[in-house]
């Protein structure tokens, strides 16, 4: 199997998710947790959202079931980069039905086609 498709599988447990959007609540610092603290502290943050709480509710418990596949494709990230911090911020846009990686750390404007292997060794040095 290709490296690309290799799979990290740290959020394979759904279970440790908020999936049920009556249980979201939003924080002070208008982040809303989609795992409690004790199992993976994982949290959206709503700085820029423009629309209300209510309104975005469904997708971010739709969020909350994908991370896994989303934690995969910033892991593939890391590994071909070889980024040393892992504790970096990591931002995907959503369209055409799929998530797309957008920004990893400082490295911004991520293509939609990064995995391409010949694009990836000229793109974020």
């Amino acid at each position: 199997m290709y490296e690309r498709y290799a799979s990290f599988n740290r959020y394979g447990d759904l279970s440790k998710f908020i999936t049920d959007p009556d249980l979201l609540q939003v924080t002070g610092d208008e982040c809303i947790y989609i795992s409690n603290a004790n199992d993976y502290d994982i949290a959206v943050d709503l700085e820029t959202c423009y629309a209300s709480f209510d309104e975005v509710k469904p997708f971010i418990t739709f969020l909350a079931t994908q991370i896994y596949e989303l934690d995969n494709a910033a892991q593939r990230f890391h590994r071909k980069k070889r980024v040393k911090n892992s504790q970096l911020e990591v931002v995907f846009e959503y369209k055409e039905n799929k998530f797309f990686l957008r920004t990893y750390g400082a490295i911004d404007n991520i293509p939609d086609n990064w995995e391409d292997e010949q694009l990836i060794m000229g793109y974020g040095g």
